[in-house]
């Protein structure tokens, strides 16, 4: 699987103070993961996957990730559920929870397994994605994730049953003249009397990626930063 432009534009725009421990739930190759490194760099992050490949994959990129700084990163293949069982003391909570899941109901499904685990909810319903974060996210702590419009909305009523309250929407377009095909929400278990909106249009009339999209994600993209010091030059 390529990293795709929603984990890019998660783990790039998801920001809380508390960030001490940090779960990423279908890590993958570890792209969520390391941005969070890079962005908490006395952070405790842990990726979980149920695929072993990409945790094998998670762990050489591990070996090659070179941001300096005093956080640490385990990734375990495991299950989110049996992850939660594993945690035998209650008080193991999280401040971040971030993941990009998987998202496809009763659709089509490929020939390759590895493409229908990451990308089909067969093996993590909405529902067990939601009672388990209910689990482990701290108090005070922020779950962000990213989905498709109307999933997104299923999952927020859904959710909200269980006392996880979207209090941020971010609004992805592809550009101005499609609708938003994309939300990246955040929830905590503090109802606020509102919820923010916020809107990115990812690329503009000519096909070029925003100034919008390229300042939220400059920092993780070698291409941008390579841009910018030319400018500088």
């Amino acid at each position: 699987m390529k990293i795709g432009t929603d984990s890019m534009i998660l783990g790039a725009y998801t920001q809380h103070n508390n960030y001490k421990k940090i779960l990423d739930i279908g890590t993958g190759c570890g792209v969520l993961a390391f941005m969070m490194a890079q962005k908490y760099v006395d952070s405790h992050i842990i990726g979980i996957d149920i695929d072993e490949n990409s945790i094998e994959e998670a762990n050489e990129n591990k070996h090659l990730f070179n941001i300096k700084g005093s956080y640490s990163i385990d990734f375990i293949h495991i299950s989110l559920q049996d992850f939660v069982k594993s945690l035998t003391s209650g008080n193991e909570k999280f401040d971040i929870i971030i993941s990009n899941p998987p998202f496809f109901n009763n659709s089509y499904k490929s020939n390759k397994l590895y493409r229908n685990i990451s990308r089909h909810t067969d093996n993590l319903s909405f529902a067990d994605l939601i009672a388990n974060v209910n689990i482990i996210l701290s108090e005070t702590g922020l779950f962000s994730i990213i989905l498709p419009v109307p999933e997104a909305k299923n999952f927020i009523n859904e959710a909200e049953e269980e006392g996880l309250f979207c209090n941020k929407v971010l609004k992805i377009k592809p550009n101005n003249n499609i609708d938003c095909k994309r939300y990246l929400m955040y929830f905590s278990k503090s109802k606020l009397n509102y919820t923010e909106i916020d809107v990115l249009i990812l690329r503009d009339n000519n096909n070029i990626y925003t100034e919008q999209y390229i300042n939220l994600t400059k920092d993780y993209h070698l291409f941008f930063s390579l841009q910018e010091k030319k400018l500088e030059l």
